[in-house]
């Protein structure tokens, strides 16, 4: 078990869940059933005492840590159903009105944590009601209940992003079959594409891909449905925390809703876009809460008494959620998103700050800034000076030598976007090691370019070729790979 070959394997130390693991592992049916029983016999009606609620919570967690072991053997529907939803339900206008007591608190926390942690097996209807209950939890006046609510909504949407991986894969492995690909496959890829076809065959015959399509339709309706009111209250949540990590979650529900909306989250952009500066001005420094709420008010949840964010693995953590949110948003939306002032006013700074490799933080940030940094290059018509002002730092990146792979498609968008007109050189020695024989070693002493000969539309430039040998034309495609190849013109209808 994993348990037994962990980190911890060597210097054991009592953890509750890795006994429960490893009895659920090794006991069988007889310890799933005395769970359950003691699941079952802690349901009971009219007000319970303290322990018996304590006890009950307990047993719920045993039930979803385990759940793997446990689901064969009840019904996650039936209990939503008959107990989670109903105390989900029956206690929510008193958790949005007024801060609870701990132990209800405590309890109607543990009951969300389940929906988020077992909710894959509720059918269409029920987990649209599952995802209802907890977006209406996250405007709790807990704090404790409302971060609880914000991870398992993170838990239910990304039960669709795995539902269009599915059928993402599928439909690669249809367009195979289908010959769409260019060449001759080799050997290997030839026995590769036939087992994909024989997947792709085998999950179509078994339903499995007709049901996972009617899984994520109605479930990107439910979302689409909820996301307003979804989005809202994760920002007036944000404006009331100061832990690093809770904001983070937050950030990452976010990041998650926009990749699984994808295009239709436009609607929403001005929501988002409006909270993206305090957002921007928390990361960098510690600005007040964009609510005016005092955050070092005592609330469950809210340990520390201000915003501020001192720790440097804080402020990477923080600055690579945001980085993800805006990665997502601009990936999805394209120019719509950089358009939006607010937008762009955090995109612009963000990617300065990540790629300067002025601090210890910003060498953590880099590899996640390249995806930003080619989102936002592949979302504008021609390269915008604040990109331009980007060039020094991209220098920076090639002269260190760690990031060429990354960086040279980026170098490339740069030149097929006519960065060339403003005379911009990039005259810096590049590194490669022949990726066959692993033996040459080959140097690049400019990437320039400058004097064009006519606009974007069939323009070509003047470079130089790693061996000074001078020619016409942009590098073909190859030669940015790394891959040692004399250079030839090509014209931008070539590529």
């Amino acid at each position: 078990m994993e348990v037994e070959s962990g980190p911890d394997a060597d210097s054991p130390r009592p953890i509750g869940v890795g006994l429960l693991l490893c009895m659920l592992e090794r006991g069988g049916e007889p310890v799933v059933q005395a769970l359950l029983g003691l699941a079952a016999r802690l349901q009971v009606s009219g007000t319970p005492s303290t322990d018996a609620l304590l006890l009950r919570e307990a047993a719920y967690r045993c039930i979803g840590e385990g759940y793997n072991h446990v689901s064969p053997h009840f019904s996650f529907r039936a209990w939503f159903t008959n107990e989670l939803a109903p105390q989900l339900s029956c206690r929510l206008q008193e958790f949005t009105t007024k801060m609870p007591d701990l132990i209800p608190a405590v309890l109607q926390s543990r009951a969300l944590w389940l929906v988020g942690a077992c909710g894959q097996d509720l059918p269409h209807e029920d987990w649209c009601t599952a995802f209802k209950l907890v977006v209406a939890h996250m405007a709790s006046m807990d704090v404790v209940v409302a971060l609880t609510a914000v991870s398992a909504a993170l838990g239910l949407s990304a039960q669709i992003l795995d539902d269009q991986a599915i059928l993402d894969t599928h439909d690669m492995a249809q367009r195979k079959a289908q010959g769409t690909g260019a060449g001759m496959p080799s050997m290997v890829e030839a026995l590769r594409l036939a087992d994909d076809v024989e997947e792709a065959a085998e999950a179509e015959s078994s339903g499995v891909i007709a049901e996972a399509r009617e899984r994520m339709r109605a479930r990107l309706s439910a979302l689409e449905g909820d996301i307003s009111t979804c989005l809202t209250a994760a920002f007036a949540l944000l404006g009331r925390l100061a832990e690093v990590e809770s904001m983070v979650r937050v950030l990452q529900l976010i990041s998650v809703l926009v990749e699984v909306l994808g295009e239709r989250i436009g609607p929403h952009l001005p929501v988002i876009a409006s909270a993206l500066p305090a957002l921007w001005a928390a990361a960098s420094g510690g600005a007040p809460s964009s609510s005016g709420k005092d955050v070092g008010k005592k609330e469950r949840g809210a340990e520390g008494e201000s915003r501020k964010i001192g720790d440097s693995g804080a402020v990477v953590r923080l600055h690579s959620a945001l980085i993800a949110v805006l990665t997502h948003l601009v990936g999805k939306l394209k120019g719509m998103a950089l358009r939006n002032s607010q937008v762009a006013g955090v995109v612009y700074p963000l990617l300065q700050y990540s790629t300067s490799l002025s601090t210890p933080e910003s060498e953590c940030l880099v590899e996640e800034a390249f995806r930003l940094w080619s989102c936002s290059l592949s979302a504008v018509p021609e390269v915008p000076q604040e990109l331009i002002l980007l060039l020094p730092n991209l220098a920076a990146i090639l002269k260190r030598g760690k990031d060429n792979t990354a960086v040279l498609p980026i170098v490339e968008s740069y030149l097929l976007l006519g960065a060339g007109t403003r005379d911009v050189q990039l005259r810096t020695p590049v590194h490669f090691r022949d990726p066959v024989t692993d033996a040459r070693h080959i140097s690049l002493p400019a990437l320039t370019c400058v004097q064009p000969q006519t606009e974007l539309n069939g323009a070509t430039w003047k470079t130089r070729d790693p061996w000074n040998a001078s020619c016409s034309g942009i590098y073909a495609r190859s030669l940015w790979v790394g891959v040692p190849i004399w250079p030839r013109p090509v014209t931008l209808g070539q590529l």
